[in-house]
């Protein structure tokens, strides 16, 4: 799903968008998008290790491609359940919300 995040994508400035933003991008638009996925992104990553500002990967960029590859696993993970045919009808019939379901699952 997501490609493996190296520590020179948070110091590149041409070419290919770096991998770490499609993981980015992922944790802003499952709650929302807007300020509050920007949020939910920046407390996803703190909960997983990061403990810089948001945003100022560079500042340490094996740590933030750690994490993001961590978060990336977490992801992949969740999809593979999610996805899965019985857990689509299950959560029909109840009413979850990936959304909803996801941020427990980040969190666990």
């Amino acid at each position: 799903m997501f490609n493996q995040v190296v520590p020179a994508e948070f110091h590149q400035v041409e070419g290919d968008a770096p991998s770490y933003l499609s993981i980015s991008g992922y944790l802003t638009e499952i709650v929302g998008g807007g300020w509050k996925g920007f949020g939910f992104k920046n407390k996803v990553l703190e909960h997983h290790g990061w403990s810089y500002e948001p945003d100022k990967y560079c500042i340490n960029a094996p740590l933030a491609a750690q994490v993001f590859n961590q978060v990336a696993s977490k992801i992949q993970s969740f999809e593979d359940w999610y996805n899965t045919p019985y857990r689509k009808v299950i959560n029909k019939l109840l009413f979850r919300s990936k959304s909803k379901l996801f941020i427990k699952y980040i969190y666990a």
